[in-house]
C-alpha cells in the first residue's frame, strides 16, 4: 500500500529538438493491484524539477488525509508550442484509456484521475475513449483544467462521455493564465459550465492568496483542490 508508480511515457536523450530533448514512445504497464490514482500534469511540465514538484506536493496532499492507494505521477509530451501540445494532449488521451482498460482488466480496484491545466484535455480525451467501450474512471477531477466549456454542452465533444461518470470541477474566474489561453472562449477552469450538469460537479474555488493569477495555486500545499479530492478519496 502507498506505493508510487512514475510512469515515463516517453524514454528521452539528449539530443536537438523538442525542447533538447528526443522523445520516443514506450510502453506503459500497470503495476499495481492497489485502489489507485493517476496525477497528469499540464503544459510544459513533462520532465522539469518543477513537475516534480507538482507530483510530490500532490501525492503529499492525498496522503496527509489518509490516501494508501497507489499514486500514479503520469508524463507525458507537453513542452511544445500551445497548439502542439492541445494535439499532443488529445493523443495522450489514448495512452492513458489504454492504461485504464489495462488496469481494470487486471483487477477490481477504483482508478481515480486528477487532469491540472493541459492534463485536464488529456483526461477528458482517454474519457471519451473509456466511453466508446461503456468504461470510465471511477471519478475524475479537473483543477484549472485548460478545456472549452462548451466541449461540456449537450452538442459539446465530451457530452456522450459523461453518462457513467463522477466529475469534479475545480474552478477559479481568478484564472488570469486561461484567460489570455482561451481569448476567443471561456476556459471550464475559469468559467465552469455553461449549463448545470448532473453528472459534474462544478466547484467554484476561493483562493486565500494575494497573487492576481491563481492557476499556479492549484498544486500548492493546502490548497482546498487538493484537499476536496483528498477528503473524496478518502470517504467511507
Amino acid at each position: 500500500m502507498g506505493q508510487r508508480i512514475d510512469t515515463r511515457p516517453y524514454t528521452s536523450s539528449t539530443l536537438r529538438g523538442h525542447g533538447g530533448l528526443k522523445f520516443e514512445e514506450a510502453s506503459i504497464e500497470p503495476e499495481t493491484d492497489d485502489e489507485s490514482v493517476i496525477f497528469c500534469h499540464g503544459w510544459r511540465n513533462y520532465a522539469s524539477e518543477p513537475a516534480e514538484q507538482n507530483f510530490q506536493v500532490v501525492e503529499e496532499a492525498l496522503k496527509a488525509e489518509g490516501f494508501d492507494g497507489c499514486f500514479v505521477s503520469w508524463r507525458w509530451k507537453s513542452g511544445l508550442p500551445w497548439r502542439n501540445a492541445i494535439k499532443s494532449a488529445e493523443k495522450e488521451g489514448y495512452r492513458l484509456a489504454d492504461y485504464a482498460e489495462k488496469f481494470y482488466d487486471q483487477n477490481y480496484a477504483e482508478l481515480h484521475i486528477i487532469g491540472y491545466s493541459l492534463g485536464a484535455k488529456a483526461v477528458m480525451e482517454a474519457q471519451k475513449e473509456l466511453a466508446e467501450k461503456d468504461k470510465s474512471f471511477n471519478s475524475i477531477h479537473l483543477m484549472a483544467g485548460a478545456v472549452k466549456s462548451s466541449d461540456f454542452s449537450d452538442t459539446g465533444l465530451y457530452h456522450t462521455c459523461l453518462k457513467n461518470s463522477q466529475i469534479f470541477n475545480y474552478r477559479s474566474p481568478r484564472d488570469l493564465t486561461l484567460r489570455l489561453l482561451f481569448p476567443l472562449s471561456e476556459a471550464l477552469g475559469k468559467q465552469g459550465l455553461e449549463t448545470r450538469m448532473e453528472q459534474v460537479n462544478d466547484c467554484k474555488i476561493g483562493f486565500r492568496c494575494s497573487r492576481r493569477d491563481v492557476h499556479g495555486s492549484y498544486i500548492e500545499k493546502g490548497s482546498r483542490p487538493l484537499s476536496e479530492i483528498a477528503e473524496y478519496l478518502t470517504r467511507d
